[in-house]
């Protein structure tokens, strides 16, 4: 089969027979539903029950303990038959023409990546703001890497992209299980080493501002912990950076995309945390790593750096 769609759940029993349905009603039939259980303590197994019986052909239902969203999509992907893989979050919903549409680019080019625009919307079901990428036409990782970070548009959610699992596969690419940001910390590098990322130029995902999601719940501890593992995802990052860039003006946007990324958690970070964070960012020199080729720039890299770069003691409030 093309597709496989892997959807990990973890109480979302509102919200997922619309997600199901909207992959079921796709106009190409040539996919699998990889609907992963992740220990979900509500009524989500009976909903995956009735459609796993309805749709035993297409619908490959797992249950699991509870590993976090990283873990539910390795263990998805290890069931996998599909020549390319899509993640669905169980709260969101994909457009009917999607698959049809990637099926096109797949039977022509077999790209590595595919990028789809996206759309935000409301818990009532109001469409707010459109997540459209760059028109990447047959790019190689490196050059359209460079192009999402020159758009200024965020690139990292893997629900925005289809990957070929022979290529996935051979880069053994996993999710770090039990971090936060987990896409923040794998999709770049994924671009990164590609041989060719492709646009379709449509708007595929919709994603729910649900306030009861998993990763969109905040709390003091839980914004503590995502900061901090922003630092392991940039160390990661940096490495991969490193090694595989090959065009030094590349290497310095994506580093200075890293760095702003970092320093834009210290406003979340709070108690004796931020103090910690900030010694850990300071010794990455990450204010150094900022891009000041404009005035703007400079102006914005001076003022962070005189804000910041102060003693920790001074900064603890």
């Amino acid at each position: 089969m093309t597709f496989s769609i892997i959807v990990p759940v973890y109480n979302v029993e509102r919200y997922l027979v619309k997600c199901l349905e909207s992959i079921l009603q796709q106009n190409d039939a040539d996919f699998e539903v990889i609907v992963v259980n992740d220990g979900s303590p509500d009524g989500s197994q009976k909903i995956i029950d009735t459609y796993a019986a309805q749709y035993p052909a297409q619908i490959k239902a797992y249950v699991k303990e509870n590993g976090g969203l990283s873990d539910a999509r390795n263990y998805g992907i290890q069931h996998a038959q599909g020549e390319y893989l899509l993640f669905v979050d169980a709260d969101d919903y994909i457009a009917p023409d999607l698959l049809a549409k990637l099926q096109k680019i797949v039977a022509q080019k077999q790209p590595d990546l595919i990028r789809f625009h996206a759309c935000t919307v409301s818990e009532s079901g109001e469409q707010e703001m459109t997540l459209a990428a760059p028109i990447i036409s047959e790019q190689p990782g490196e050059k359209a890497l460079e192009m999402l970070v020159d758009h200024k548009q965020y690139f990292e959610p893997a629900c925005f992209y289809a990957y070929r699992k022979a290529f996935w596969s051979k880069q053994g690419f996993r999710f770090a299980k039990g971090k936060y940001h987990e896409d923040f910390g794998l999709i770049p590098e994924i671009i990164i080493k590609s041989e060719m990322i492709t646009t379709l130029d449509y708007v595929g995902y919709y994603y729910v501002q649900s306030p009861g999601s998993i990763t969109r719940v905040a709390s003091r501890e839980r914004d503590n912990k995502k900061a901090m593992d922003y630092i392991f995802h940039f160390d990661h990052l940096m490495e991969v950076a490193n090694q595989c860039i090959r065009d030094t003006a590349v290497l310095r946007k994506f580093r200075s995309y890293l760095a702003n990324s970092l320093i834009a958690q210290i406003q979340r970070v709070s108690g004796d945390t931020k103090p910690i964070y900030m010694n850990e960012i300071r010794k990455r020199r990450v204010f150094d790593l900022l891009l000041a080729d404009n005035w703007k720039r400079m102006l914005k890299k001076w003022i962070l750096k005189i804000r910041y770069q102060r003693p920790v003691k001074e900064i603890q409030s």
